[in-house]
């Protein structure tokens, strides 16, 4: 990885026959062969992927199309980062590791708003308004630095999420009809009779563009794990709603300043897109005698922009998280003045970074889904002209957490359908989220929920929109007593990668987002134009099929073994056609096949990765971003046996080549970046000391995971190394190797527990020995490294999780996975196993593919809730199937003419297996299998090499005595 160009077998190749883009790390052979996918242009994990999140430490020759980490003093700070050229509006082809805030919360407060009627005089013009709120989440262990106005989301609230009205005067029903709609009753003319107009807020104009922004258009600077709140306020308002501007349709742009402004306390300026309804009669003044209901309705089938945004057969909610590049209408100052160049056409000249579509309702459930009931003592007032607006509701596209949500009505919506979304649905899959079928099983599955209620005043919507200043709280929820405002979930390498295991904190394989705008850019419709929908004619990027890649996601990282529901458990993909959606005209159907697709991307990254591919640590020396010790001279010193720049565990092996011959041979040769070193460097390098996973012994578990205890940890604020050690000897875990704690957390309740660093006391690491041994002998021997990583591919409790989280969460396996443990004060995840936390088998919200993969704790796969991943990293490098050391004892014995023994002798021998091969004509390098794992046909070895193999050498030999026997 520190090469500046892929060697080949990490470069791209045709995948199901489709386009070119990253190599799956897992050939697709054998058993693999005989899948045909749904949609033939998603695959597991790449090696451009791994390669590029290793690579974020430092600037390479093109670390500009990288946007690697910076450093600020001591601490590393990244940029938002997606892509690096205007050509790639996709996550496929893209170069570098992508990073950028997450969407947590877009909310919607629902008010009623009064002004006097700017058409009739004497009128009174009534308004349901739809004020946005965001919520943005830092998922990253260092800061996140973004420019104001540099990303925004574009929503089409009315429009995307229609709503069904009722407004009454008095008990008399007057109006009503969905939002939007053609027309509205806005007043009566002079002379009695009503007047219409065509409603101001109606197809995709109600849609805007909200921009957070932070003192000006400085810099918005998230802190590690930082949850923060934009909304906009009277500061940011105008006259009207709709920023002033030029440009093919009105301007609808909001800028968005930190922390949440309670409405009642916002004198003046309208903040939110408004739609207007009946105004009642003429030379009315009195508030009060109007009232209203709200619930959702169902999607016309002609909105060509829902089914965009994911599509919709009852109600949706649908917006995208955008970056703009170049110039770009609509964006001005509260002064007036543009904060671009130009104007063009707001479709233009924006990347789609994420799409959020949650079509949550059945149809079924529509009538019944009330924002305000329509019983007389429910329904919204209106206010006076004048005065403040005045919440009615809330509406929202919330990601999922262990804290649940109300509802105000029953029904199948409102039931719980948490999961366990840190490990099966994370957020941090930057590619967004598409739930375009509303059954129980996707509703179950998605990382996004729709969320509705009442509310009466700014009271009932602040404790909905808890805050501090500018920052939420999240994690185990929205709410101060159950959230944090940090937390640390994914890693971003602020130094070159040690160990596979720390490859955990990239994600394995993220959803994309493919909603581009470029008519090239591999998205050819396979859907025509709908007729009588001329403004959409030639966009040839409206390619729903590809709109997003979904499927499963999994939280737990590389050296994790958890089985998905979605995917059954002796299977490595499940097909689940979930997919089908209304197209572009309402009638016609189409597949999404990025819902259909379920990969166990972990087991596969497993199966490929620990038994062909090593953390050499032969890489720079650096000290905050800069070069303090080259490659070259730290792999020269390491051949002349110095082993200060690498783990104490390697030795150099140079196999009768200098030290120059070997740093030729790897690629060093002109003090640049090993090109070769990929192919070569195994075969120069001992383990000492490895560790044989198939031990049976409690005490040598033991003593392997205590050398974890008071271990010194990098800390993200200063660099410095601290060491964890309070009286009692305690192993020090890590999500993170730079760390944000100096302390380790109690539980959910705890910030501490949110930022990724976790100690076992004495008798936890006992009772996980203990189990451990009792893993390897249910599932041992374990004949490669990804065997033991690895979960088995059974419908038993052994198909769950990997041997080492089955240890560490030895309480739930020994309560069979039922939802339940048979923890004690020893159970390492106990404070994560609250009744009220664990998802029991008789409270799945659906029924999965793999109902034994959905049970457990709501928690697990969190920060502070310890995985197989966080212990690898300490000790994965140790690890082994077997010893290349062996010690060989022979017994040998003289007899007589009459068979009785006259001399006894024993002895012996410790062998050593080398990477030489016996006849050194074969070079150590030469492989006897391929990249992919498998056998070569022909290796083109000499006749004692395939018949032997490698060389074995004689460390020692004695002669023992009988009593040493």
């Amino acid at each position: 990885f520190e090469s500046d160009t892929l060697p080949p077998q990490m470069g791209q190749t045709q995948l199901f026959g489709g386009r070119s883009f990253d190599r799956p790390i897992r050939p697709f052979s054998g058993e693999l062969a005989t899948i045909t996918p749904q949609n033939p242009f998603i695959a597991p994990m790449g090696w451009r992927t791994l390669r590029d999140y290793y690579r974020l430490y430092r600037s390479f020759s093109d670390g500009n199309l990288y946007g690697p980490v910076k450093w600020q003093g001591n601490q590393p700070v990244t940029n938002r980062f997606l892509m690096h050229s205007a050509s790639y509006q996709n996550m496929y082809d893209v170069r570098g590791y992508a990073r950028q805030p997450v969407l947590l919360r877009q909310t919607w407060i629902l008010a009623t708003m009064t002004e006097n009627d700017p058409v009739a005089a004497g009128g009174i013009a009534y308004y349901v308004i739809a004020v946005p709120i965001i919520s943005l989440w830092n998922p990253y262990n260092i800061p996140l630095e973004i420019n104001s106005s540099e990303i925004s989301t574009f929503g089409s609230m009315f429009f995307t999420a229609p709503m069904h009205h009722k407004v009454y005067r008095g008990a008399t029903l007057i109006e009503q009809g969905e939002f939007p709609s053609g027309s509205a009753i806005i007043g009566t003319r002079p002379n009695g009779t009503p007047r219409t107009v065509p409603n101001p807020v109606k197809s995709n104009q109600d849609g805007y563009r909200m921009i957070p922004v932070e003192n000006g258009l400085d810099v918005i600077r998230f802190e590690p794990g930082e949850v923060r709140v934009f909304s906009t306020d009277s500061d940011l308002s105008l006259s009207t709603n709709l920023y002033a501007g030029t440009g093919a349709q009105a301007n609808r742009h909001f800028l968005a300043s930190a922390g949440y402004t309670p409405i009642e306390t916002a004198a003046g300026g309208l903040r939110g897109l408004k739609n207007r309804v009946s105004s009642g009669l003429a030379n009315q003044v009195a508030s009060g005698n109007l009232s209203m209901s709200l619930r959702m309705a169902v999607a016309p089938s002609t909105n060509i922009d829902t089914y965009f945004v994911g599509g919709s057969r009852t109600s949706a909610i649908g917006f995208l998280f955008q970056e703009r590049y170049g110039d770009q209408q609509g964006l001005y100052l509260p002064n007036g003045n543009s904060m671009a160049s130009f104007s063009y056409n707001e479709w233009h000249n924006v990347y789609r970074l994420s799409g959020f579509s949650i079509d949550w309702l059945k149809p079924t459930e529509v009538a019944s889904a009330w924002i305000v009931d329509d019983s007389p003592s429910a329904r919204a007032a209106w206010p006076a002209p004048g005065q403040t607006p005045l919440p009615i509701g809330i509406f929202s596209i919330v990601a999922k957490t262990p804290e649940p949500f109300d509802f105000i009505s029953g029904g199948d919506f409102s039931e719980d359908y948490r999961n366990r979304g840190w490990l099966h649905a994370p957020i941090t899959n930057i590619g967004g989220t598409y739930l375009i079928n509303p059954n129980d099983l996707t509703r179950a599955n998605s990382a996004y929920q729709l969320h509705f209620t009442s509310a009466n005043s700014d009271v009932d919507v602040s404790q909905y929109l808890e805050a501090d200043g500018h920052n939420g709280f999240f994690g185990g929820g929205y709410s101060q007593s159950q959230g944090v405002k940090h937390v640390s979930a994914l890693n971003i390498p602020a130094a070159p990668t040690t160990s596979l295991a720390a490859f955990a904190g990239a994600t394995v394989a993220p959803s994309r987002c493919f909603t581009d705008q470029n008519p090239d850019n591999f998205s050819s419709p396979s859907i025509s134009n709908p007729s009588g929908i001329a403004a959409y004619i030639n966009r040839k990027y409206y390619n729903l099929k590809h709109a997003a890649i979904t499927g499963a996601a999994f939280g737990a990282g590389l050296g994790n073994a958890y089985s998905h529901p979605m995917i059954e458990a002796e299977k490595v993909y499940t097909r689940n056609n979930i997919g089908n959606d209304p197209g572009w005209d309402g009638i016609n159907t189409n597949n999404f096949a990025m819902s259909d697709d379920f990969w166990d991307h972990l087991f596969l990254a497993n199966e490929e990765l620990w038994d062909s591919w090593f953390c050499s640590n032969i890489s720079p020396s650096m000290n905050q971003g800069t070069v303090v010790t080259s490659m070259e001279d730290v792999a020269t010193n390491f051949f002349n046996d110095d082993l200060t720049r690498l783990p104490s565990h390697y030795l150099a092996y140079k196999g009768g080549k200098t030290t120059s011959e070997l740093t030729t041979l790897i690629g060093l040769e002109n003090a640049g970046y090993g090109e070769n070193g990929w192919d070569k460097i195994g075969a120069y390098m001992l383990n000492k000391g490895q560790f044989n996973v198939n031990s049976t012994s409690k005490a040598a578990w033991k003593a392997l995971f205590m050398s974890l205890a008071e271990r010194p940890l990098p800390l993200s604020a200063n660099g410095t190394g601290i060491s964890v050690a309070d009286g009692d000897p305690k192993a020090t875990l890590t999500r993170h190797p730079l760390i944000n704690n100096a302390a380790s957390g109690a539980g959910p309740d705890d910030e501490n527990s949110w930022k990724g660093m976790r100690t076992l006391t004495d008798s936890q690491i006992d009772k996980l020995a203990e189990e451990m041994v009792r893993q390897v002998k249910l599932r041992g021997p374990f004949l490669n490294m990804a065997d033991f990583i690895n979960r088995r591919l059974s419908d038993d409790n052994l198909g769950v999780t990997g041997a080492l989280q089955a240890a560490i969460d030895w309480d739930e396996f020994n309560a069979g996975y039922d939802g339940s443990t048979s923890g004690t004060g020893e159970s390492i995840n106990g404070e994560y196993k609250d009744a009220a936390d664990m998802i029991q088998t008789n409270q799945l919200p659906a029924n999965y593919p793999n109902n034994k993969a959905a049970v457990g704790s709501r928690y697990a796969g969190a920060p502070g809730y310890v995985m197989q991943s966080d212990i690898l990293q300490g000790i994965g490098n140790s690890l082994s199937v077997r010893g290349d050391t062996f010690m060989i004892r022979a017994y040998g014995e003289s007899l007589s003419d009459t068979g009785e023994v006259m001399a006894r002798a024993w002895c012996e021998a410790v062998v050593q297996r080398f990477p030489d091969y016996v006849d050194i004509t074969d070079p150590a390098d030469k492989k006897l299998r391929t990249e992919d794992g498998l056998p070569v046909s022909d290796p083109d070895l000499t006749t004692a090499n395939e018949t032997y193999g490698r060389k074995m050498s004689i460390m020692s030999f004695r002669w023992l005595n009988k009593n040493e026997i």
